[in-house]
């Protein structure tokens, strides 16, 4: 009876903590770091796959909207270029869920550059992308993403698209 008792009040605990967190009011900064798979989407590259890192920092505005700039080292892929980057501005549309997780879509801008083969180029691109987020408390959450880069390289370097697969964590403010 007491271990019913005590498995009880733990149940209750979990479930207001987490409806807490989910009807907290969502707005403002946030901060990240993801880790992930790069992937090109040249076939003519050896290596066609890296590690690609990622920094950001957002701002919520409201329950279903977020605005967010990031860096992200997409990789290196050899024989073409040694070092693909970009700086993106995006917009997401968030869902929110059930027990505490998000659906999100993402769409924006991202200045690429590629540097490689004696040269490097910069380019414009569309980015977008879609993910879900994981409330662990009321700061700290984990995340998980597919963002897709339309246009990175140029004439010097070859002209690629690239999709980089990541997981994350990060904390609001």
């Amino acid at each position: 009876m007491k271990k019913t008792a005590i498995a009880a009040a733990l149940a209750l605990s979990l479930g207001a903590s987490l409806a807490h967190a989910q009807t907290s009011d969502p707005r403002g900064w946030y901060a990240g770091i993801d880790v992930g798979a790069s992937r090109s989407n040249r076939s003519a590259l050896d290596d066609d796959k890296d590690v690609s890192l990622g920094i950001n920092v957002g701002y919520r505005l409201h329950r279903n909207f977020a605005v967010e700039a990031a860096f992200a080292h997409l990789g290196d892929f050899s024989p073409s270029y040694d070092n693909a980057r970009a700086l993106s501005l995006s917009a997401l549309g968030i869902l929110p869920l059930d027990y505490g997780f998000s659906a999100y879509g993402k769409v924006g801008y991202a200045r690429t550059r590629v540097s490689g083969n004696g040269g490097s180029d910069d380019a414009n691109s569309g980015v977008f992308g879609l993910g879900a987020y994981y409330d662990l408390n009321r700061q700290w959450f984990l995340k998980a993403a597919w963002d897709h880069y339309t246009k990175v390289g140029g004439s010097r370097t070859g002209e690629d698209s690239l999709n980089t697969y990541s997981l994350g964590v990060g904390y609001r403010f």
